[in-house]
């Protein structure tokens, strides 16, 4: 396994996912090992925003959730790490993901969390295994709480963090979009928004709603080729994925447990920074 089998890239960022030896690396507060292995300069706290040994224990119990995990985000020109962003787990029965993101302070308000959390909440709908979003963030966390709102994301309880304190959670199903992008989904178009709850630590929480609605299976079989969390028992040849912003590239092979499994890079073509 490399790197590149999980690298998502957008215009201007990749989002690298983050190996045992990444891991151990950000654990031990040895960062010049993180800059060899990403061959990029880190931000000034960037490792504060990454839950290293706690993703070392999923790992460990099971590998396989590594594509779902924490990645660093890169910004290409010129190289270097401007932040993290991940899901805290893969996807629950109920289809649900909880995202979280964190971009260093001297990188802030050029987009990029809002780049990176577009391009990584597109790789997990084209799973076709996540439904649901959820994003937890603390009432006095106002540049965070725009970035949530901003994806159509509803606030639909609270909660008391073991380390964090009261956060507020927030939920929305999948695909979403920035509001300032070309498509919506029901939920930004202010319809109901399905929700079947949050997480059981929750204090405060709406229960019992449907479950989000699945992809279409002809989006779902396109966009799946060009998403590096898929996990599929074959890989046709490249198609167009309906999106002229989305070509695919990288595609990588991998034998794994005796399944054939493939992953592609998504890749965005035809724009610059």
């Amino acid at each position: 396994m490399t790197l590149v089998d999980y690298v998502i890239t957008t215009p201007r960022l990749k989002l690298v996912s983050l190996t045992p030896s990444l891991l151990h690396a950000v654990a031990s507060g040895d960062l010049t090992e993180v800059e060899r292995q990403l061959n990029a300069r880190v931000g000034v706290g960037w490792e504060e925003g990454v839950p290293a040994e706690r993703r070392l224990e999923q790992l460990a119990a099971d590998p396989s959730e590594q594509p779902w995990l924490v990645r660093a985000v890169l910004a290409m020109t010129p190289p270097r790490v401007v932040g993290s962003i991940g899901f805290h787990s893969p996807p629950d029965d109920y289809g649900r993901v909880e995202i979280g993101y964190d971009i260093v302070a001297g990188e802030r308000r050029k987009g990029y969390a809002r780049e990176a959390i577009q391009a990584l909440l597109d790789c997990a709908w084209a799973t076709g295994r996540a439904r649901t979003c959820i994003a937890s963030v603390s009432p006095h966390n106002t540049p965070s709480l725009a970035v949530i709102r901003a994806f159509g994301f509803r606030r639909v309880g609270e909660q008391i963090d073991e380390i964090d304190g009261l956060e507020w959670v927030f939920e929305r199903a999948l695909p979403a979009r920035n509001v300032r992008g070309a498509t919506r989904s029901p939920a930004a178009r202010g319809a109901q928004l399905p929700r079947d709850g949050a997480k059981r630590r929750a204090l405060t929480m709406l229960r019992d709603r449907p479950k989000a609605p699945r992809a279409p299976a002809a989006v779902s079989r396109a966009m799946r080729r060009s998403c590096p969390l898929a996990v599929l028992p074959r890989c046709d040849s490249a198609a167009h994925v309906g999106d002229p912003r989305v070509s695919l590239s990288g595609l990588v092979h991998a034998e794994r447990d005796g399944a054939s499994r493939a992953r592609c890079e998504f890749a965005a073509a035809g724009q610059t920074d």
